[in-house]
């Protein structure tokens, strides 16, 4: 199978699949001309001499068409925000909002059109670095 395709989650650009549970996963292409070829090559691979093999439930194909994204983002106040820890603590108790485990942010989710990158869960100060 040529390198025509990523592991990583599917975008608009790789939004065709080929799904092998026996191999690699999901797979995803940019097109379906690339998909369909790279599981016409897994075929053979699954056969012998008596046809399917009995282990290999399926080869699996499909177009991406929704994905969950972040929405409502808000992040937990930074302590370089407020000039004392009583008011940095004063802000968080307002909004009962505390940095948890390293999250750094609250937001609710939806299922959202492909194309609909949703909103940043990095702070816009990180997004330019």
């Amino acid at each position: 199978m040529k390198e025509n395709f990523t592991y990583k989650k599917p975008s608009p650009e790789y939004r065709f699949f080929l799904y092998d549970r026996e191999g690699e996963g999901f797979l995803f292409f940019r097109t379906e001309e690339e998909r369909d070829a790279a599981a016409s090559e897994l075929i053979p691979a699954y056969l012998d001499e008596t046809g399917w093999i009995e282990y290999v439930e399926d080869i699996l194909t499909g177009c991406v068409t929704g994905h969950v994204i972040a929405t409502d983002v808000e992040f937990v106040p930074l302590r370089s925000e407020f000039e004392t820890d009583e008011a940095y603590q004063d802000a968080q108790d307002e909004l009962s909002f505390y940095e948890v485990d390293g999250c750094d942010y609250r937001c609710n989710y939806r299922l959202a059109d492909i194309n609909d990158p949703g909103e940043s869960t990095k702070r816009p100060e990180e997004s330019t670095k």
